[in-house]
């Protein structure tokens, strides 16, 4: 009995070669892109905004002409943070624009909380509660986007 031995057609090695080919063009183009890490610097950041933040509207009951300086020092962490997020590339867009939502003088979050009272003077305890929770709750989930992202 004799065997016989299938040699493959050139066809069919022009076409493995081909995928073979694919596939390693496709594994070197995803090892290239870029990847965002969770970052050490940034989650210690946004706790540390979080509490200045918190602190700081619990103090929007009184006079804002009292806390001023305060308010202009928190706008500054807060837009340095912005840069620096930004810095870190594309793939740290949605927390760019989270940061940027919470700062967004006409929002109902921490900027246009921030702006309110400016105008006012001084806001009332309930409405003070409430923007607080919900600055708070928003930061928790900026920290929680960055917690998510892998570890380097």
């Amino acid at each position: 009995m004799t065997r016989t031995i299938y040699a493959p057609s050139r066809k069919s090695m022009h076409l493995s070669m081909y995928v073979f080919c694919m596939f390693f063009v496709t594994l070197l183009v995803s090892s290239c892109t870029p990847k965002i890490f969770q970052d050490a610097q940034s989650l210690s950041n946004f706790s540390n905004l979080k509490n200045q933040a918190t602190s700081l509207l619990s103090k929007a009951t009184g006079n804002y002409s009292d806390h001023a300086s305060d308010v202009e020092a928190l706008t500054k962490s807060m837009n340095d943070q912005i840069s620096y997020e930004k810095s870190r590339g594309e793939k740290n867009n949605k927390t760019v624009q989270m940061l940027q939502l919470l700062m967004d003088p006409a929002s109902n979050l921490l900027g246009g909380v921030l702006n309110r009272w400016k105008s006012e003077g001084k806001l009332g305890q309930g409405f003070v509660n409430e923007a607080t929770k919900l600055v708070g709750n928003n930061f928790d989930k900026i920290i929680n986007l960055e917690k998510a992202k892998p570890a380097q």
